[in-house]
């Protein structure tokens, strides 16, 4: 769960900074710098997806552990 929280807030601080410095960017050095920062942004973006991804294949091995029986339960 640690891994998926450092993840969400380290994408989350990255969306931040790439927004802030197209921001800046568009602010200072015009449309053309702006739109390509813009990109960056957009690179940033998926990201976002990791942490949802760890969280549900960390669930999903955790069912998958308790679904299976061992070889000698009925014993």
């Amino acid at each position: 769960m640690q891994a998926v929280r450092l993840w969400w807030m380290g994408a989350v601080a990255a969306n931040v900074a790439s927004m802030g410095a197209a921001a800046g960017s568009y602010i200072m050095l015009g449309m053309r710098a702006g739109a390509l920062m813009g990109l960056l942004v957009m690179l940033t973006v998926p990201l976002l997806a990791v942490a949802p991804l760890l969280d549900w294949r960390r669930q999903r091995a955790a069912r998958r552990w308790h679904a299976a029986r061992p070889r000698r339960f009925g014993l």
